[in-house]
């Protein structure tokens, strides 16, 4: 459970492995939670919004697998084209990336890289039901 999962959150070692730092904002306030009938962990704490999952945006909960998901989809996809997945203006705010975040769907990542598309654009699943897990991301890597 991180709740901070951005580009400046992750640090590579000499052996190019990454390492998540600043655990700053992780969920200290863990429940139990319900969505389409399906009992999820959820988190009252928010991380940095231009990462914020569409479900934490509409106030529906911090999915800590699935939302920290998202904002890995999102770093992946900042890091891979050095822009968002969305049209956010050069300083969106809180209200304007949120609103931009719940209306409109992600950009496709595009690179030459198929694999890392896949992972992407799945991790960028607006449906937290149909979002790609991190056993799957596992699975895919191997």
């Amino acid at each position: 459970i991180h709740n901070d999962i951005k580009p400046d959150n992750i640090l590579i070692t000499d052996e190019l492995k990454p390492v998540l730092v600043d655990m700053g904002v992780s969920c200290s306030d863990l429940f139990r939670c319900e969505i389409d009938n399906t009992e999820l962990d959820c988190c009252h704490s928010k991380g940095p919004y231009l990462y914020l999952s569409p479900e934490t945006i509409e106030n529906k909960g911090y999915y800590f697998k699935e939302s920290d998901v998202w904002s890995l989809g999102m770093t992946f996809f900042v890091t891979a084209s050095s822009k968002y997945p969305f049209d956010f203006t050069r300083n969106v705010g809180f209200k304007d990336a949120a609103i931009i975040i719940k209306n409109n769907e992600p950009y496709q990542l595009n690179s030459d890289n198929e694999l890392l598309n896949t992972i992407v654009n799945r991790c960028l699943d607006k449906n937290i039901m149909t979002r790609i897990t991190l056993n799957e991301i596992s699975e895919m890597l191997k």
